[in-house]
């Protein structure tokens, strides 16, 4: 049996969720057997993958045309520039990048995978459901990459880590981590908080301020499983999140995680769930959020953080497989390409 040519639009990104994904995806595909590559690369591609948005809306169309079936993953939408002030530039660019995704949705694609329930009510509230075939697959990540081993005893209070890229302004990061600081690690809940990402360097520099906050920055994708091995409680901040590797990665090192319950992290995390703190506001609102709910979650997990990072990883096993996920996203591919010939035959 010849395996498949698979085309995405472009390359991975270097970094976040999109781009890890595509890398996940292709590396099992390629140890399968299959074929990846990217348009204008001169490929005779049996079916296209896009993951989001592109630019080569025209490429698309070509392969359409040519009758060649292509799979959607959706994230979420674009929103805060609704809801809060934006610079123009950031308006437009959210703005497209929405209109992007609805044009491949309801014009283009064969078949829409959402990476999560929540994000399937999401673009069902605001464009109904899409005219084709619709699937959830939750993201994964390689469990043999990103485990506990090798992290030891732990002596002494738990180490909190965040990797995220940015923090919400909304979020009040400074003032929040002030608190954390006074209420979570001078008593003893907590030893540190360590940040990585592509903060700001203002606000990395006034977060680097804070008594036992080190705001690292941004690292090499590479280095991320060795810095998650060497904490035990992961803290997700942002809002309303789709469905982020980032938390599922820290699944797999065995971290349980807290954050603000709001997106689709309750639905991620599954028995986790108590470990999250309630909003306190309107987060679609962007209104401010309650610190001390989340301080008192910190507090409460970090009792039992041991305990509950072997819960963690053994929930990552059961549901973010990366070879399952590519086993349920195969069967999407296949269902594309049984649907197209028949509809050549016919």
């Amino acid at each position: 049996m010849v395996c498949p040519c698979i085309l995405f639009p472009h390359e991975p990104q270097k970094s976040g969720g999109p781009g890890t994904f595509q890398i996940h995806l292709s590396q099992e595909l390629e140890c399968r057997g299959w074929e990846c590559g990217f348009l204008g690369q001169n490929k005779i591609g049996d079916v296209a993958f896009v993951v989001g948005g592109t630019r080569r809306l025209g490429a698309l169309l070509q392969l359409k045309r040519r009758g060649v079936p292509i799979v959607h993953r959706l994230d979420g939408l674009r929103w805060t520039h609704r809801v809060g002030p934006v610079k123009t530039r950031e308006w437009l660019l959210y703005r497209y990048q929405n209109m992007n995704m609805k044009i491949i949705r309801r014009f283009l694609a064969s078949e829409v995978v959402y990476q999560s329930n929540f994000i399937r009510e999401w673009w069902h509230r605001d464009y109904g459901p899409a005219k084709c075939r619709e699937y959830i697959i939750r993201n994964a990540t390689d469990l043999e990459r990103y485990h506990p081993s090798g992290r030891g005893e732990r002596t002494g209070p738990p180490r909190m880590i965040c990797v995220e890229g940015t923090i919400p302004p909304e979020i009040n990061g400074v003032e929040l981590f002030r608190r954390i600081s006074r209420e979570c690690i001078e008593p003893g809940h907590i030893k540190e908080v360590e940040l990585l990402g592509n903060i700001d360097a203002q606000l990395q520099r006034e977060l680097n301020a804070i008594p036992g906050i080190f705001a690292v920055g941004a690292v090499p994708r590479d280095e991320v499983p060795k810095r998650l091995r060497e904490a035990d409680i992961y803290l997700s901040l942002e809002i309303n999140p789709p469905c982020p590797n980032a938390v599922i990665e820290a699944l797999a090192s065995g971290l349980a995680v807290t954050g603000f319950n709001t997106g689709s992290l309750a639905e991620l995390v599954g028995p986790g769930s108590d470990y999250l703190a309630p909003y306190g506001g309107d987060p679609w609102r962007l209104e401010s959020p309650d610190h001390g709910a989340l301080i008192e979650r910190i507090v409460y997990l970090a009792q039992n953080y041991s305990e509950s990072g072997f819960a963690a990883r053994r929930f990552a096993e059961s549901s973010y497989s990366r070879k399952q996920m590519v086993e349920q996203y195969i069967e999407v591919i296949n269902e594309a390409l049984s649907s197209c010939a028949h509809e050549v035959a016919s």
